[in-house]
């Protein structure tokens, strides 16, 4: 697999066999959604496979990775290289392929509690310096910034009265999907 991301190496063996199996369905590209852990996969997969996706939708992550290069994978783009057999994240070409095709949606009562946070800082190695209470809402809002400041066009909802429910979120995605659908991309 070398150093792929494995998952995206299978999604692209799907999308090529459905390819094959049915070439009357297009699958290149592809809009791709996904909420929460599945949002952190879209967040990285958009950075290495631009040219295969025709929007994202990105619902309530819990981790976010910017397109910083001074900051180390994966909570930045530093060392993509090193990591995923020297494929590199060209900023130019995700602004290109990316910019005003992308949702970002959370729910505004998405807040992980402190012992969440723990459990998050335990696995991760590292102590909690503070005892305040983050959301996804916050972590969604500086990935918007990043990407807004590298130029990407982002559209942006926080659903008031939700918390960490994809149900909550899906009537905002599907109206944007299909806005876009419509619109030609």
């Amino acid at each position: 697999m070398g150093g792929t991301l494995q998952a995206d190496s299978r999604l692209l063996d799907i999308l090529n066999e459905i390819n094959h199996i049915w070439p009357g369905i297009s699958t290149d590209p592809v809009m791709l959604m996904g909420f929460s852990g599945g949002a952190q996969f879209v967040n990285r997969f958009a950075y290495l496979y631009p040219e295969r996706l025709r929007g994202v939708v990105i619902a309530a992550p819990g981790k976010t990775t910017k397109l910083k290069t001074g900051l180390k994978w994966p909570d930045g783009v530093a060392d993509v290289s090193a990591i995923f057999d020297g494929m590199e994240v060209e900023v130019e070409r995700f602004r290109e392929e990316l910019s005003g095709k992308v949702l970002m949606v959370v729910g505004k009562e998405d807040v992980m509690g402190e012992d969440m946070m723990e459990l998050k800082d335990f696995l991760a190695g590292r102590k909690r310096s503070d005892g305040k209470r983050t959301s996804r809402v916050e972590g969604l809002k500086e990935l918007r910034r990043n990407w807004e400041e590298g130029g990407i066009e982002v559209d942006f909802e926080v659903m008031d009265g939700v918390g960490h429910e994809y149900a909550g979120l899906l009537p905002v995605i599907l109206k944007w999907l299909e806005e876009k659908v419509k619109g030609g991309i």
